[in-house]
C-alpha cells in the first residue's frame, strides 16, 4: 500500500503549480505482484534416450592394464536457463570430483575475493 506523491521533476514542469493535487489527496494505492521464478538446476549433457533420460555408462575393471578404460570420466552438466547462477556440487558413494571448471560470470558468495 502506498500513497502518491507528484515529484520534484512534475512541480519543476507544471504551469500552475496551484492546479496540482495535493499531498495525500490521490488517495492510496495497492500492487499485486505476480513473479514466475526460474527453477534452477544442472542437466546432463547427454542425448535423451527411449525412455526419455539420460543414461551414463561408467566401465571400470577389476585389473588395471594397458586395455583397461581410464578410471576419470568426464561428465558435463549444463545451466539451460539465461541466468548466471551459482551451484554446489556434490557426489557420494565411490565417486569423487577431480576438477571442475565453469564458463560463467557469476561468483559464488563465499569465494574469497581476489584482490586488485
Amino acid at each position: 500500500m502506498a500513497t502518491p506523491e507528484i515529484s520534484q521533476e512534475e512541480i519543476e514542469i507544471a504551469t500552475n503549480v496551484d492546479d496540482l493535487p495535493k499531498k495525500g489527496s490521490l488517495g492510496i494505492i495497492a500492487l499485486s505482484l505476480d513473479a514466475n521464478t526460474i527453477a534452477p538446476m544442472l542437466s546432463l549433457d547427454k542425448a535423451q534416450e527411449m525412455d526419455g533420460d539420460k543414461h551414463v555408462r561408467i566401465k571400470h575393471w577389476s585389473v588395471q592394464d594397458e586395455d583397461a578404460p581410464s578410471l576419470t570420466s568426464k561428465l558435463t552438466f549444463s545451466n539451460d536457463t539465461k541466468a548466471d547462477l551459482v551451484f554446489n556440487f556434490g557426489v557420494s558413494g565411490p565417486f569423487q570430483i577431480v576438477k571442475s571448471k565453469t564458463n560463467t560470470g557469476a561468483k559464488h558468495p563465499l569465494a574469497a575475493s581476489e584482490a586488485t
